[in-house]
């Protein structure tokens, strides 16, 4: 069932992000072609000049609204399919909260990753000059060969802990804002001002949390990473990557619980 749920989640948003990503690499093209055409007219007027200028400026500004309205997306699907009218249909389906909540998450990190992968495409086709990419094949194989022979296992490693950090990452990115809508809407007014509120309670609290974790693990940096760094700078690195990643895990943890709780508990669609 949760394969069903992600695919109509994908479908339902998908009618939206696509046309967007569409429209970012046709800017690309148009900011592109305007700035060929700015190097190769020999005396290019103002109008040219400005037009290829406004061309440019749209397309970073699409850039960066794609990115804002893949996370403004998620969090309205959120509110309106649990939080709403449609509420009431959702949770009687026959699935768990759990589902329900993986679904969303799932398809919100499947989103992000399409996100910058599209914004990075638009930027080389916006840059791409002839021969760019000549030697990237040979570089992507000495890469994997260099770390292949300095750092033998670990290369892999490090690669599977930064992509662990990177996922838990988007997870507790996306439960930031379930959290603070979930308890705000458990209110019987002011769910909007009270989501808000709750979302700069729970941001303070984290950076409060972070503070003195920070300052309290200041001595076991001193006793165990310096060390560690010292004796082995590849232990080091793997023990950075795995305190990240722990710290990220145990936010996520929490925020889930909390999402959770609110829509199985203390669910409110008046």
């Amino acid at each position: 069932m949760l394969g069903k749920l992600i695919k109509h989640e994908f479908r339902a948003t998908g009618r939206l992000m696509a046309p967007l990503f569409g429209a970012l690499l046709l800017l690309a093209v148009f900011s592109r072609v305007a700035n060929q055409i700015l190097q190769q007219v020999p005396n290019p007027t103002r109008v040219l000049y400005i037009v290829s200028v406004l061309l440019a400026i749209v397309y970073v500004l699409a850039g960066l609204g794609v990115m804002v309205f893949s996370t403004v997306l998620m969090i309205k699907r959120f509110h309106q399919n649990f939080l709403t009218d449609e509420g009431y249909l959702m949770f009687t389906l026959p699935v768990s909260v759990h589902q329900l909540l993986w679904a969303k998450l799932l398809v919100s990190m499947l989103w992000f990753v399409a996100v910058f992968c599209v914004d990075a495409l638009a930027i080389l086709l916006a840059i791409y000059e002839d021969g760019m990419l000549a030697g990237l094949p040979e570089f992507i194989r000495s890469a994997f060969e260099n770390m292949d022979r300095y750092y033998a296992v670990n290369g892999l490693l490090y690669m599977l802990e930064f992509l662990g950090v990177l996922l838990v990452s988007m997870v507790t990115a996306c439960l930031l804002f379930y959290a603070p809508i979930s308890i705000g809407n458990s209110f019987a007014t002011h769910k909007t001002l009270l989501s808000v509120v709750f979302y700069f309670v729970i941001q303070t609290v984290l950076q409060i949390v972070t503070v003195f974790g920070f300052a309290f693990s200041a001595r076991t940096v001193n006793d165990v990473l310096m060390p560690a760094l010292a004796a082995s700078p590849t232990r080091a690195a793997h023990l950075l990557f795995l305190s990240v990643l722990g710290y990220s895990l145990i936010i996520g943890a929490i925020l889930y619980a909390l999402t959770w709780f609110m829509l199985r508990k203390r669910l409110n669609l008046q």
